[in-house]
C-alpha cells in the first residue's frame, strides 16, 4: 500500500526519513555547512589553526547568529590550494 507520509504520526515520519538518509550515499548524507569541530575533525587541524585560516581570509566562513559555519566548498578549496604535486624522481646515476 502506499500511503503518504503526511497521513503517519510524526514519530512515524521520522522513522522513514532517518532510514532513507541512512540508506544514502556518504557524500549525499554531508551537510553543506560544518560547524568548527566538525571542519577541524575534517581537515584534522586544532581549533586555533582553522581560526588562523579564517583571519587570514585563506578560509571563507558563514556567520548565522551566534554559529560560525564553514562551506564545505571553502573547505575543498583550501585543500586544493596547499596540494602540491609531487615531482618526477631522478635518476641517481645521473652525475
Amino acid at each position: 500500500m502506499n500511503y503518504s507520509l503526511a497521513l503517519l504520526p510524526v514519530r512515524a515520519q521520522q522513522q522513514i526519513e532517518r532510514r532513507a538518509y541512512m540508506r544514502a550515499k556518504p557524500e549525499e548524507q554531508a551537510p553543506e555547512l560544518l560547524t568548527v569541530p566538525e571542519a577541524c575533525a575534517e581537515l584534522r587541524i586544532k581549533r586555533s589553526k582553522l581560526y588562523m585560516y579564517l583571519h587570514s581570509r585563506q578560509l571563507t566562513s558563514v556567520k548565522l547568529g551566534s554559529r560560525r559555519l564553514i562551506p564545505r566548498s571553502a573547505i575543498r578549496a583550501l585543500v586544493e590550494d596547499r596540494t602540491i604535486e609531487a615531482l618526477p624522481k631522478q635518476s641517481h646515476n645521473q652525475i
